[in-house]
């Protein structure tokens, strides 16, 4: 079986295992797939396999939350460079960062962020992590996304069971094979919980990366090798 890369793993496979096993656990019958005593090596390969591939379209329907999660905010982290820097940024930092996108787009002028169109901006931030990745500097970065993708993908996956668990409940009801209890609300209710926790997660880790992000392009203009052991990631 292949080697999953670190944002697949934490972007892809968890969430689309929470899915499956959360349904799993939600559907009639279901449980009995869970039983450890049932599940063998291949069976939990295959797991991964299938978890993967719910993973991508959970995350399909992540890029739409993360779209109207953000615009509640004012836009991706990323985007605050351009309109609030103060929130990422401190003071001295803010002003340095039109000479390094100078330096960066090849410029003799210093290229204030604001100045950049919206449209284009996305591939400036792309160009800030392609130098960032070459540096060798991109480690925690990278982190902060996974852990994004993760916490994205993860609040999708409770939003769907959410919505299962409503449905398998109602449908239960209605053919009279089940009677509607509070334990069964309540779980729609944890799984809705989960989701807020899940999405609360998913904006810090969104802020530390755009943070991260132009903090390590910050420090290149420095020319500091990358220190051996640097700061844990901040799990705050």
């Amino acid at each position: 079986m292949r080697k999953f890369a670190f944002y697949e793993f934490t972007g892809d496979v968890l969430p689309g295992v929470v899915l499956l096993v959360g349904a799993a656990a939600i559907l009639p019958d279901g449980r009995n797939l869970l039983d450890p005593a049932t599940i063998s090596a291949g069976g939990l390969g295959l797991l991964l396999m299938l978890g993967y591939v719910a993973g991508h379209l959970v995350q399909t329907l992540g890029n739409g939350l993360g779209r109207a999660f953000w615009w509640l905010h004012g836009g991706m982290p990323t985007d605050w460079i351009r309109t609030r820097p103060g929130r990422l940024l401190a003071n001295r930092q803010v002003e340095r960062l039109p000479c390094r996108l100078a330096h960066l787009l090849g410029t003799a002028k210093p290229v204030d962020p604001e100045s950049v169109a919206e449209h284009e901006w996305p591939a400036v931030v792309r160009q800030v992590y392609a130098v960032v990745a070459g540096a060798g500097r991109n480690a925690r970065v990278d982190m902060f996304n996974g852990n994004y993708g993760l916490h994205r993908g993860v609040a999708v996956s409770f939003l769907v069971l959410a919505a299962l668990q409503a449905f398998s409940v109602a449908i239960q009801a209605l053919d009279g094979s089940f009677a509607p209890a509070g334990h069964a609300r309540d779980g729609a209710l944890l799984l809705l919980l989960l989701a807020a926790a899940a999405l609360y997660r998913m904006r810090r880790f969104g802020i530390h990366y755009g943070r991260e992000l132009f903090v390590q392009f910050l420090a290149l203009e420095s020319g500091r090798p990358k220190e051996e052991g640097e700061a844990e990631a901040d799990h705050e």
